[in-house]
Parts: C-alpha cells; sequence; structure tokens
C-alpha cells in the first residue's frame, strides 16, 4: 500500500512535465480604417501563454510562429 502511494506522489509530481503537440490553425485579416494601405506586410505572431505550476512569469510567452500579412491583410 505504501509502494502505490509513493509511486502515485511521484507521478502526480512529475505530470505536468510531460505535454502534448496540439495543432492550431488560425484564419484573420488585418485592416486599418484609417489608412487601407497600412494593413500590407505586418509581422503577425502567435503566442502561448501558459504558466508553470501556476505561477506566471515561468514560461509565459513562447512563440508558436510567425508570418505577414499580404496586401489582403
Amino acid at each position: 500500500m505504501l509502494n502505490k502511494l509513493v509511486l502515485s506522489l511521484i507521478f502526480g509530481l512529475f505530470a505536468p512535465v510531460f505535454g502534448t503537440h496540439e495543432c492550431v490553425e488560425l484564419r484573420g485579416q488585418l485592416s486599418c480604417e484609417n489608412d487601407p494601405t497600412l494593413h500590407n506586410h505586418v509581422q503577425v505572431a502567435v503566442m502561448d501563454s501558459d504558466a508553470l505550476w501556476g505561477i506566471e512569469g515561468l514560461n509565459d510567452d513562447d512563440v508558436m510562429g510567425v508570418t505577414y500579412t499580404n496586401e489582403k491583410g
């Protein structure tokens, strides 16, 4: 019984270390009402915001991808 408890505690402590890979697809259109020509070649970065063990600031801004808009925004 004690062995099962110890194993449960060990695996419970290391469970947050193991992550999964998720696939995300984003679609959108950027527009500027004041000057419609400004939406071309704007850098768009997709960020993953997460906290390590509930503490913000420890690995909370991973860059998932970067791209640039085209002439259509």
